[in-house]
């Protein structure tokens, strides 16, 4: 069974019997693991598509939408190193008992939120269209379409009153 550790600032794995000789989980372990090789070859990939955008800017023979595509590489590569990161530390202080994995336990859950934090801003921050949404006067009312594919916006006022009539 696994729990959450609010002294360790992580989920760890909480002994069914008190007589069971290990107090981590093998699953655990195999899937950080495992996770840290899928986002390592997600960094392999964005380092291959890095030397394409090199190889098409220094040919010349750039599309109409390559500066938008060089924005979501940018995107995907900050996402991706924070993530290692994270994913870095959880590996190394996993099943730790020294009191210096105590501090790099705390670190790893930190750069776990940290890694979330920066994958909203770098939606917001590589994408043009995010960013005008986000920063225009009056971006947070939603918007709905009506049958012709008007935007309406929804903080309209209408009239909604029910009259009821008691007899």
């Amino acid at each position: 069974m696994v729990g959450y550790s609010p002294t360790l600032y992580e989920y760890v794995f909480v002994k069914c019997d008190p007589n069971m000789e290990r107090d981590f989980s093998y699953v655990g372990t195999v899937v950080n693991r495992f996770c840290f090789c899928v986002c390592f070859a997600t960094v392999i990939s964005d380092l291959i598509t890095l030397i394409k955008i090199i190889l098409i800017k220094r040919s010349g023979k750039q599309h109409k939408n390559f500066l938008r595509d060089v924005r979501f590489f940018c995107q995907t590569s900050v996402q991706n190193m924070t993530m290692m990161v994270a994913l870095t530390m959880i590996v190394l202080v996993n099943n730790s008992k020294s009191p210096e994995g105590t501090v790099m336990q705390i670190f790893a859950f930190n750069t776990l939120i940290l890694t979330h934090i920066n994958n909203a801003l770098a939606l917001i921050i590589f994408n043009p269209e995010v960013r005008a949404r986000v920063f225009r006067k009056g971006a947070w009312h939603s918007t709905v379409a009506d049958n012709t594919n008007q935007v309406i916006p929804t903080h309209t006022v209408h009239d909604t009153s029910v009259h009821v009539s008691h007899s």
